[in-house]
């Protein structure tokens, strides 16, 4: 099977056109050579102007590629960027935003383990239900959701070890 291109105007076999899922026939109107054309000079024309390579918005640091908000949405993290500017997450930085959250969240649910008291890092959130009937558990809002309405319990690492191995051993005083 072959296409035409719509840029070029050239008849080339399926292949040669990416993927495209909203299109009729599955495949991008432009073919691969053309797309890559057309995004290089897209991309050389912005930076020259002094634009984000992404939304096309006038940037206040024009040593950088991309707007403030269109850094955010990606978080920095697109091969491109990386390739281009050298830019690597600190990883202290990240982690330590995650042991934070932790401990924001493990605090409303009285900051140590359920069963045995138990305060500091090793701390895991034990979720009461199945994932099907409280929804998602990756993100804080959603996770914060669940605390409130008690789907969650706060479990040193060896608790939730011996939870999850021996239910029915547990099963006894978790109800009671």
């Amino acid at each position: 099977m072959s296409k035409k291109c719509s840029r070029c105007k050239t008849l080339k076999p399926l292949p040669m056109f990416s993927r495209n899922r909203l299109e009729g026939d599955g495949r991008n109107e432009w073919c691969k050579k053309c797309y890559s054309e057309y995004s290089k000079l897209r991309y050389a024309q912005l930076k020259a102007e002094g634009r984000c390579t992404q939304c096309g918005k006038i940037l206040v640091d024009t040593s950088k590629i991309l707007c403030p908000s269109c850094a955010k949405r990606q978080g920095c993290l697109t091969k491109t960027f990386i390739k281009k500017t050298g830019y690597k997450r600190n990883p202290k930085t990240q982690n330590n935003q995650r042991v934070k959250k932790k401990e924001r969240l493990a605090k409303k649910l009285g900051g140590c383990c359920f069963k045995c008291g138990y305060k500091g890092i090793a701390l895991v959130f034990h979720h009461l239900t199945l994932k099907k009937d409280s929804g998602s558990w990756s993100k804080s809002k959603e996770l914060e959701n669940l605390i409130e309405k008690g789907w969650i319990m706060l479990l040193c690492a060896n608790c939730h070890r011996e939870l999850h191995h021996g239910f029915h051993y547990w099963h006894s005083w978790l109800f009671e």
